[in-house]
Order: structure tokens, then sequence, then C-alpha cells
């Protein structure tokens, strides 16, 4: 039929493909013979690796320059794709921006989200005793610490992150729903156990901030306590121990558990 058309493949094809094409492909290699399916899944293959090459390209540029100062033209050229690659994968700038948040909230290592988990159960169980709860808060804070200066994009993450503290998007709310809002929640709720306090007592939320606050200063002011140590890197796991240390023993003292 003249009017026909073949299925429009994307990256999100290539499993649906995968099942229909195996034996055909294994009966065409043993016989010698050409398979159309390989280059359908190859292609279906290369448009995924062009989809990460952009997301890499926009936590690099979004990761360090504001929305405004980022062009079309310089995150193709980056991901070393065609101009029609964002819109063919994402449909526009601010989409792929989007869903540079989504691939940030997607990468939390599962280490992190563990030790939340663990958490929270711990804070929702009523005889859960002090040095359980301390010992809870301690590792949710060597996980997060892990994310804000451990892990590899830690910086580019965190330049995209505080720009949208700054100026929320609607990928903020990606960023709240997908990471922060638990993390905040977790510790607010172990505060609130620890010293006897309603959860909803805002209190336990601003301890909950200068916490997390203690964090980010090691990414945000990172080049200054190098200059004032005279060094040229930090130890990620150093940092994420004091904070975690520090915190914990300020709480025992405060309510009296050694």
């Amino acid at each position: 039929m003249a009017g026909h058309r073949g299925p429009v493949l994307d990256w999100r094809s290539g499993r649906l493909l995968f099942e229909s094409h195996k034996r055909m492909n294994e009966r065409g290699g043993r016989s010698g013979k050409h398979m159309p399916g390989v280059d359908a899944i190859q292609a279906v293959n290369r448009g995924s690796q062009t989809r990460r090459r952009l997301l890499r390209a926009g936590l690099e540029l979004f990761g360090q320059r504001d929305y405004d100062n980022v062009t079309t033209r310089q995150l193709a050229d980056l991901a070393g794709a065609n101009l029609a690659a964002i819109p063919y994968h994402f449909g526009t700038k601010q989409a792929l921006y989007q869903a540079v948040a989504e691939d940030i909230v997607a990468s939390i290592q599962p280490s992190t989200r563990a030790a939340l988990l663990t958490a929270g159960r711990c804070a929702d169980t009523p005889d859960a005793g002090a040095h359980r709860l301390l010992q809870a808060l301690r590792e949710v804070i060597l996980a997060f610490s892990h994310e804000v200066v451990g892990v590899a994009d830690a910086r580019l993450r965190a330049g995209y992150i505080l720009r949208e503290q700054l100026r929320p998007s609607a990928s903020f709310d990606v960023l709240y729903e997908g990471f922060m809002r638990e993390l905040h929640s977790v510790m607010t709720r172990l505060h609130a156990r620890l010293l006897g306090c309603p959860d909803e007592d805002p209190a336990m939320a601003f301890r909950c901030q200068c916490l997390i606050g203690q964090v980010l200063g090691f990414r945000v002011g990172r080049e200054v306590l190098l200059r004032r140590l005279n060094r040229d890197t930090l130890d990620p796991r150093q940092i994420a121990e004091f904070v975690a240390d520090t915190n914990v023993a300020a709480l025992q003292r405060e309510i009296g558990h050694a």
C-alpha cells in the first residue's frame, strides 16, 4: 500500500522489538542471512545512547549555568548529536531540563534510599530507643553527605539543585517529591522522637534544615575550606563522619544519653 508506514521507533521500543526478533535473528545467524530485526534494534540502541548523551550534556551545562544561558545548539554539540535530536527525544529544551531533574532523582544511590527507608521505619516505631534512633540518624547523615560531596557528579547536581532552590520551576517539584521531602520528613521525625516533640513542631523542621545546611556548606563552600586548609582535595568520608558524629554527639548531650 502506497500510504503504509512502518512503526516509528524511539528509545522505548527496544524491549518490545527484542523478543519478537530474537528467534528470527538467531535463525538468520545460523543460515548466514541478514535479518531486518538487527537493524531495528541497533537503531533503537543508538537512539537510547543519544538520549543519554543529551541528559549528560544537560547536567553539565545546566549544572553550571542558568537555564536562559544554555542554548539547544550548545546542548546538541556537547552531546555530539544533531540539533533535531532534542525535539525528537524530549520535545523542548524545557522538557530536557526537567528530564535532568528526573535523572538526578533516579541516580540517588540505592544505599541512600535504603538508609532512609530503615530510618523512617525506626522513627515510626513507638518503642525505638535513643541508641537506635541516633544510629538511624547517623546513617541518614552519612548517606546524604555522600550524595552531596562523594558521588562523581556531586558538583554538577548541586549546581542544578541550588539554582532550583533560588528560582523554583516545575523541576523543583520533581526534586522535592523524588527525594527532598522524604529526606526532610525522616530526619524531622527522628529529631521529634529523640526530643519528645510532635512531628509538626516547626522547631523540628528547623533543626533538620540546619543539619542539611551543614552538609551543603561543604559543597557550596568547598573552595574556601580548600584554601583555608591549603589542600587540593577534601575527603568525602571525613566530611560525612564529622557532620554525623558532631550532630549525634550534640543530641546525646541534649537528651542526656551517653
